[in-house]
This record gives C-alpha cells, sequence and structure tokens, in this order.
C-alpha cells in the first residue's frame, strides 16, 4: 500500500472510529487528587522523601475515578494539567519509569558536599564542586552514556495516569538530566538560558518539588513554596499560549510520539491547544526534511492526533485541520487532502464554510484551472446568504494568491462589504494594495462610508490597502495612508496607526515609527503597552539602539503600565549605547512605579560596565544589589569570575557561590576557563573540565570556549590538539570557537587543515565572517590555490547583497595595499579571479586601491593597465582616481604624464591642492 492510500485509509478509520460510542473517561478532581498525594506522602518518613510509583498513582486515581459518578464528569482545570505534566517529569527516566532514590533527592535540594577530591583540586587551588573518577587525555573529557531502549506504546484515552516512560528523541539522556530538561520546558525557558532562575539549572530534580514532605511544622515556609509552585507549574486560561509553547518544546526533545503518550495517560483533561501544538510540530519535522519515511511517520502521527481528538469527543476545527491541509496543499497531495476534507466535512464543525478556502488553494496550488472556473462561476451565479460565507472564502483565496484575472470579473458582481469577517476585508483591501486595485479601493471604501461602518474600521481597510503596495518606501506607505485618510475626509484610529506602526517595525523602519507615534499625540491617542514593546524590540534589531532615549521620554510622556521586562529592555539599550545614567534612571523610575528590580537588570548593568574596564563600578553594583534586596545568581558569579585580576578572587566568588546555595552553570565553568586563561594558568583552565557537574550538552560548549580562550591567548598548538579530540570523539564545537581557531592559524600552516576549519562552520551568521577570514589569511600568505573557490563561496552567500559583495572585495584590495611592500602580483591575481572566474565587475574603490598598490610597487606597465580597467568597468574617471594616478606617475619618474595629468585634476577643493602638494613633497623628499 502506498503512503497516499494508507494515510487516506487511515482518515476513513479515523472517521469511523469517531462514530462508535467509546467509553467515557471520568477525570479525577484535582482536591481528590491532592488528597490522595499528601496521604502517600505522609505515610513516608520526612527523612526520606520517597517518590511515589506512578504505578501505584496510576492504580489510586483510577480508584479515585470509579469512586466518581460517571452522570458528572469533572472537568480537570488547565492548573492540573500542568501539575501532572510536571508530576510526570519528576517522576520520568531516559529508559525506565523507575522512582529515583531518597538519596538522589536529598542531594537534588541541598548543597553538594565537599569531596576528597574536591579538597584535593582547592590544594591547588581550582575549584570543583564534586568528584571527579574522570581522567583528561588532551584535557578533554569522555564520557559512557547509557544505552537507549525504546518501546513504543499506543496512547490509551481511558486510563488517567498509568506508568509513563519517555525518551529523548535525539540523545540518551540520564535519569535526572532527563528531569531537568523537563523542569526546564515546563518553565518555558532555556536550561541554561542567561538570567534563568538558579532552580532551572541547578541540576535539581524540582527546585521545589510537589512531593516535598508536607508534614512540616513551618506555615510559613509552606507558603512560600506554595507562592513559589503557584508563581513556575501553574497556567491560568489567559496563558493558553505558554502551554502550547511548553507543548512544542516537549515535542522537539522527546519526539512526538512519547508526547502523545503523555497526553493519552491524562485522559480527556487534554485541551485541543495541546494537541494542535503537537500537530504543528510534527508538521514542521516533516517540512524540514527530505526523507520519505520520517514524512510518513509524522503525517501518520497528525492523523492519529486528530483520530484521537475525534473519539474524545472534540470538534475539529480550522486550528487543527488547517495546517495539515496546507501541507497536503504544498506538497501537492491531492488523494490525502481529499480524505481529511471529506473526513473534516462529514464531521460538520463550526468552521464548515472555511473548507471552501482551503479547497480553492488546493486547485490553484495544483494549476486545475477547469475547477478554479468553476468555483468562480459558482460564486457569480449563486449569491444566496446561505453560501456567502463558502464564496467569501473562496474569493479570499484568489486574493492571497494574486489572481488578478479571477478577481476583476468578481468584484462586479459580489459586495465585499457584506462579508461578515473583518479580518477577511482587511485581507481583500490588502491584496487590492498588491494588485494595484486603487479605482476598486475607492470604490469600496465609500461604499464602507456611505453604510455606516465605524470610522475605525474604515482606517483599518485604508492601512491594509497602503501596506499591501508593493515597491513602495515605507516613509510613502506612511504618506499614502495619510493621503487617503484625507480625501475619505476620516480621522485615522488607533488600531490602524498601531497597524501601520507593527509594518514599520517589520521593515525595521523604527524612525518612521516614532513619527507615528508623535501624530498619535497630536491627535490625542493612547498608545497601548505592546506596540512600545514592538517598537523597543525593533530598535534592538535594527541596532538603533540611540533610540531608546526617545522611547524613555514617550513612557514618561504616556499613562502606560510597563511591566519589568519592559524595563528590562530598555536598560539593556541603554548599556548597549554606553549610557549608564539613562539606565540607572529607568532603574530608578522602575521602582517609583512599585516594581521590584531584577537580578538580570543588574547583570546587565555589571556587564556593560566590565566591558568597559571600569571594574569599580561593576562592583558597585553589588552593594547596589544589596540595598535592593536583590539575590545574585549564576550570570553576575559569571561576570565576577570571569573579570577577576588573581586567583584568590576567582576562588573567593566561587566558594561564596556555594556557600549562597547556587549551583555552577555552564557560564559559570566558562567563566572559570576565561578567568585561568587570562592569567596564563593554562592547565587549571583545562582541568575546569574535570567537574562533573557540567552536563553532557552543556560540555561541548565548555570546551569550545576553552578552545577559544587557549588560541586568543597564544597557545594556538593546545587548542588545535583539544579541537581534534573533539571532533574525533564525534562531538561538535561553536562556530565562534571554530572562528577564533581560523584567526590564530599560523602562517606556515596546512591550508588543507585550515579549510577543514572552514567546513566546521554551517550558521549563515558565522560563515561569512569564517570564510573572509580565510580568504584573509590566503591573501596575506600568498596561499592563492583555494582563493577561487573561496570568492565562489562569498560570490554565493552575497548574491543577493551586491554592496556588501562589493565591500567585501574592497577590503581584500585595501589589506594588500596597506601592507609596508604590498604585494602586487596577488592584487593582479585577484582582479583576475574576480573578471574571469567570478564575471564580476571591480568596484572603483577595488581599483583605486590596486592603482595605490601599482604606485607603491613603482611599477608603471601595470598601473596603465589597471588605468585602462576603469574604463572598462564603465567608470570614469574622478578626481581620487586622478590623483592616484598622479601619484602613481611621480613614483615612477614619469613627470611629464604627471603634468598632463595635473592639469585635468580641478584646484579648487582645498583638500585636492594639500594632497597634491603632498605628493609633490614626498617626490622631493625621495
Amino acid at each position: 500500500m502506498g503512503k497516499g492510500q494508507a494515510l487516506s485509509s487511515f482518515f476513513r478509520a479515523a472517521l469511523q472510529r469517531s462514530k462508535t460510542p467509546s467509553a467515557v473517561p471520568v477525570a479525577v478532581p484535582p482536591t481528590t487528587t491532592a488528597k490522595v498525594l499528601r496521604l502517600c506522602v505522609s505515610k513516608t518518613p520526612s527523612a526520606v522523601p520517597v517518590a511515589v510509583p506512578p504505578t501505584t498513582t496510576a492504580k489510586v486515581l483510577r480508584l479515585c475515578a470509579s469512586k466518581t459518578p460517571s452522570a458528572v464528569p469533572v472537568a480537570v482545570p488547565p492548573t492540573t494539567t500542568a501539575k501532572v505534566l510536571e508530576l510526570c517529569a519528576s517522576k520520568t527516566t531516559a529508559g525506565s519509569a523507575t522512582k529515583l532514590s531518597a538519596k538522589s533527592l536529598k542531594k537534588c535540594t541541598t548543597p553538594a558536599l565537599e569531596t576528597a577530591s574536591t579538597a584535593a583540586a582547592r590544594s591547588v587551588r581550582i575549584p570543583i564542586p564534586s568528584s571527579s573518577s574522570s581522567t583528561i587525555k588532551g584535557s578533554t573529557k569522555t564520557r559512557k552514556k547509557p544505552s537507549r531502549k525504546t518501546k513504543q506504546r499506543r496512547p490509551s484515552a481511558s486510563s488517567t495516569l498509568p506508568n509513563i516512560k519517555l525518551e529523548a528523541s535525539n540523545s540518551d539522556v540520564p535519569p535526572l538530566e532527563l528531569t531537568r530538561e523537563l523542569e526546564s520546558i515546563m518553565l518555558g525557558l532555556p536550561r541554561d538560558a542567561e538570567g534563568a532562575s538558579d532552580e532551572l539549572s541547578s541540576g535539581n530534580v524540582l527546585g521545589i518539588p510537589f512531593l516535598r514532605d508536607l508534614t512540616s511544622t513551618d506555615p510559613s515556609q509552606r507558603k512560600e513554596e506554595s507562592r513559589f509552585r503557584k508563581d513556575k507549574f501553574i497556567f491560568s486560561s489567559s496563558q493558553e499560549h505558554h502551554v502550547a509553547k511548553i507543548t512544542r518544546r516537549i515535542a522537539q526533545k522527546f519526539g512526538s510520539e512519547k508526547t502523545l503518550d503523555v497526553f493519552g495517560k491524562l485522559g480527556r483533561a487534554t485541551g485541543a491547544k495541546e494537541y494542535d501544538a503537537l500537530i504543528k510540530s510534527c508538521l514542521k519535522i516533516a517540512r524540514e526534511t527530505k526523507d520519505d519515511e520520517i514524512i510518513s511517520k509524522q503525517m501518520s502521527m497528525c492523523s492519529h492526533i486528530l483520530t484521537i481528538m475525534m473519539e474524545q469527543g472534540f470538534q475539529i476545527e480550522e486550528n487543527s485541520y488547517g495546517p495539515v491541509l496546507m501541507y497536503f496543499i504544498d506538497m501537492r497531495m491531492v488523494q490525502e487532502f481529499d480524505s481529511l476534507h471529506q473526513a473534516i466535512k462529514t464531521g460538520k464543525p463550526s468552521s464548515l464554510a472555511r473548507l471552501g478556502y482551503y479547497e480553492m488553494l488546493r486547485y490553484i496550488r495544483v494549476g486545475d484551472e477547469q475547477k478554479i472556473q468553476e468555483l468562480c462561476n459558482m460564486i457569480s451565479l449563486g449569491c444566496e446568504t446561505k453560501n456567502l460565507k463558502v464564496h467569501e472564502n473562496y474569493f479570499i483565496a484568489l486574493c492571497e494568491s494574486n489572481r488578478k484575472n479571477e478577481i476583476l470579473p468578481l468584484l462586479d458582481v459580489i459586495d465585499v462589504t457584506k462579508f461578515e469577517s473583518m479580518e477577511h476585508i482587511s485581507t481583500i483591501f490588502n491584496s487590492f494594495g498588491r494588485l494595484s486595485l486603487e479605482s476598486f479601493t475607492m470604490k469600496f471604501l465609500l461604499a464602507c462610508k456611505s453604510c455606516d461602518y465605524a470610522a475605525e474600521n474604515i482606517s483599518t481597510l485604508v492601512c491594509s490597502y497602503a501596506t499591501g503596495i508593493p515597491h513602495l518606501e515605507v516613509e510613502d506607505v506612511s504618506l499614502k495612508f495619510k493621503e487617503l485618510h484625507s480625501e475619505l475626509d476620516i480621522k485615522p484610529s488607533i488600531g490602524s496607526y498601531e497597524q501601520l506602526i507593527a509594518y514599520c517595525c517589520d521593515e525595521l523602519k523604527v524612525y518612521v515609527a516614532l513619527d507615528l507615534v508623535n501624530q498619535i499625540n497630536e491627535d490625542q491617542l493612547s498608545l497601548s503597552m505592546d506596540t512600545f514593546c514592538k517598537l523597543l524590540d525593533a530598535i534592538d534589531e535594527s541596532r538603533d539602539y540611540i533610540l531608546v532615549r526617545r522611547m524613555y521620554s514617550l513612557l514618561s510622556n504616556h499613562d502606560l503600565q510597563p511591566t519589568t521586562d519592559t524595563f528590562r529592555k530598555m536598560i539593556t539599550l541603554s548599556v548597549r549605547i554606553k549610557d549608564f545614567d539613562l539606565a540607572y534612571d529607568i532603574l530608578e523610575d522602575l521602582k517609583n512605579r512599585g516594581l521590584k528590580p531584577t537580578v538580570n537588570m543588574f547583570n546587565v548593568i555589571m556587564g556593560g560596565f566590565f566591558r568597559q574596564k571600569n571594574a569599580n563600578s561593576a562592583l558597585k553594583v553589588l552593594k547596589e544589589m544589596e540595598l535592593a534586596d536583590v539575590k545574585l545568581d549564576s550570570q553576575t558569579y559569571s561576570y565576577l569570575i570571569s573579570n577577576c585580576w588573581n586567583e584568590d578572587q576567582i576562588i573567593k566568588y566561587y566558594e561564596k557561590m556555594q556557600l549562597d546555595g547556587i549551583k555552577a552553570t555552564k557560564h559559570v565553568s566558562m567563566a572559570l576557563v576565561n578567568a585561568y586563561t587570562a592569567l596564563g594558568h593554562f592547565e587549571k583552565a583545562k582541568q575546569v573540565l574535570l567537574d562533573k557537574t557540567i552536563v553532557d550538552e552543556a560540555l561541548d560548549e565548555v570546551k569550545s570556549a576553552l578552545v577559544s580562550a587557549l588560541a586568543c591567548h597564544g597557545q594556538f598548538f593546545d587548542a588545535f590538539g583539544i579541537y581534534k579530540e573533539i571532533k574525533d570523539a564525534g562531538n561538535n564545537i561553536t562556530s565562534k570557537a571554530t572562528i577564533n581557531l581560523i584567526e590564530q592559524f599560523p602562517s606556515d600552516g596546512e591550508t588543507s587543515e585550515l579549510l577543514k576549519l572552514l567546513e566546521e562552520v554551517h550558521e549563515s551568521e558565522y560563515r561569512v565572517d569564517a570564510c573572509y577570514r580565510v580568504v584573509l589569511h590566503c591573501i596575506r600568505n600568498k596561499h592563492s590555490s583555494c582563493l577561487i573557490d573561496l570568492l565562489k563561496q562569498l560570490v554565493e552567500i552575497f548574491s543577493e547583497d551586491e554592496v556588501a559583495m562589493e565591500l567585501i572585495f574592497d577590503e581584500f584590495f585595501a589589506i594588500i595595499a596597506d601592507t609596508e611592500q604590498p604585494d602586487l602580483e596577488m592584487a593582479l591575481k585577484l582582479l583576475r579571479i574576480i573578471k574571469s572566474e567570478l564575471g564580476l565587475s571591480p568596484s572603483r574603490k577595488s581599483l583605486d586601491f590596486l592603482l595605490h598598490t601599482c604606485g607603491k610597487a613603482k611599477d608603471l606597465a601595470h598601473a596603465r593597465s589597471v588605468w585602462k580597467e576603469y574604463e572598462i568597468a564603465g567608470l570614469p574617471y574622478n578626481v581620487m582616481s586622478h590623483l592616484r594616478m598622479y601619484q602613481v606617475l611621480l613614483a615612477c619618474g614619469s613627470h611629464t604624464a604627471a603634468k598632463r595629468l595635473l592639469t585635468k585634476i580641478p584646484k579648487d577643493d582645498p583638500h585636492v591642492r594639500m594632497v597634491v602638494e603632498a605628493c609633490q613633497g614626498d617626490l622631493k623628499c625621495g
């Protein structure tokens, strides 16, 4: 059976099963669950917090379910779902569902004890937090990874919480590491993200576990833990998007099948949003691979998820089926599309009319012009109210696909003002802009105005049209927006202003957006906090950091309610422009508004001072944190350790971090590496890798930091040796570390090894830098054999950015010209490669630098040859090129030719006269 037939039969079977009555799973009330868990824990000695086995939990929960009246199904709220997921995470191991020992739990919730090995390390003054029996070969630690045991189970919707087994989809993870991974996903943060809480990165199973000894007699401690759990692990209905994000993160880490297995154990408590997020995760994997087996597996999983949703009584709506249908459309999988389309249509969802949109898109994508025309005829002939919604969706698909030939005839028979969805009408007007249909735009805008459309809605349509016009500068889009409002004699609404500001931010035209904000002030409208944050993000992305001053002024003049995260962003931008006074003003404003500063804010300021080599001001931040009652975190200590000027300070801060109960993260380990390397203690920097608290997934980054640090401090061969061992072990090294190796590569090194380093850099943002540095190395050391391939790579990268490509080539010629004894042969060879091998024309600056090189080499023949290249490239001679050639003629002793050329140089500019006098002065001195 083919892949398409298999999926089609799967959908038909799913539809049939969805019609068959099945047992109704009874959800356990959260109060009952809590009582049972407390009972389990209360029977356990308080000194040994033993985890409740999942099998026991499942039995007890099923017993509770059997006592619940089946006629009254109790819905489990999202908060309980979050708790259960967190509980699953705390019980999960990589290969089995065995419970953690009491010793392990105790180790996770108490500071690590100093062992004999640690004491030995202290004797040589190297802070290593835990014992290590590992050995270093060339400063690289090897670890034995646990074996993988895969056991797949089909999810059962009727069970409540049976034995759950999860398996990492891409790596074997030790039991403790798996629970830490799940914890980090539950918190919705990267496990080692900068500024993440230390409960997250410390290695605990949970910073404050749910199954703690509940017999504690300290009520204040219980309240504190309760507040912590509510803050970290419980999500309200307003945070559903966050739960969906968590679902995607779990699916990425553990695979779709295991995530679905967890959902199956939760039964009806799992919401449609979680299933929708899992479907999108499957589709993302399918789109990113070309492996037919993986694609088939992911699409079968999507089918399976939709089947489960049907069986559990969910109404399959567009959020669930839409992404799958779009995948089938994009991949031209017609048979699969028809099967799912029919299954959804038979299920009669509330968004039944929306299927018309996907139906039209399907025919457009496969190029079935006959079917497209049939549907267009249906729109023209059938204008009854009952079909209006379907026809509306047909028309939307035509608009999004820019089908101008079909749209124009339909505009004479349909009235878009009668469409119910304002979102659809906005889409139509946006397409009017893309298709340059201004006459129809004005016709329908005037019709909307005469139909008593709300002024704010008309304003929104104007903005949709203006932002859709192609090949129009953002400034002109803003001007068109204002002109149309003037023609219609209406004022822009705050919604349309903010829509246009969002468009400007997407285009990184922050100055234009801020001009619109000024217009909002003049119209006495109120800016939303969401738009304010979009502006801050655009400033960060566009690197127009100086605009943070205007943003802070806006915040002071508007009645806005910023959050601590808003203040953090402004402080970060202030530090980037080195305006620490502004950063402290923002920090003070935050306190005046009754908000508490966070450790991340102080970390940003401290890091900024350290980058400015202002250690005194950086250390003052510590006192300010103490006054503000803000506790230091691992990132704070990373900054402090990285900038120590002697070994005693390193040990002082590291020991204080341990006393504060803060566990070492990868950032702390990298800080130790950098600190020891900066002090010249290279062996101690290598011994940091002995720390067993460095998890496997972070170990490569710490090793990469060591490679970078050694390379930048004159220890290239040690760094390169560690790099080779990392690669031989099948592990990866960061692109930044590889670029540092390329930068420090010795002039007499093997070019083949240098090219191998270049092949290790895959990320596009680093690839250009790496390739550029390799070319520079080849130019400086006269390795011309590989230049053609390297330059071809650069041309391919900058195929759509001619300006950037010219700048890079200009830089190559400039470097040759600036050397004391320039290599003219290399420069001429580079010119030949650009013209003959790459088929490009040299820029004016490149020829200017090449001419200057000829002058320094006193090679008049080649100078005259380069002079002709200006004409060949279609570049007229200007003042600069004449001055360059005048200098060459004087240097080569061709005084008669120099005098003739001097008559062509205008002397009204004082700078030109100064250059001419300097050239003549050099001749006399020579």
